[in-house]
């Protein structure tokens, strides 16, 4: 499990709130990413419910890295 979860994922996303990813899931949008406690992550479309989703995960929205 990782120590701070929010400031090791932050380097590649924008975390987002939990009730702004779950108003996202209820308006159908899964493009936004879980972040889960053991370093790794997917988009929020392979889960097939809200319920599926670790309780302990972050939300987020990859970031745009302009080399």
């Amino acid at each position: 499990m990782i120590k701070d979860m929010k400031t090791y994922f932050s380097e590649w996303f924008n975390i987002i709130p939990k009730s702004i990813a779950f108003q996202l899931w209820k308006d159908k949008d899964k493009s936004f990413s879980v972040l889960r406690s053991d370093g790794t992550d997917c988009y929020a479309d392979c889960y097939n419910s809200w319920e599926e989703i670790p309780k302990d995960a972050l939300f987020g929205i990859e970031k745009i890295i302009v080399i």
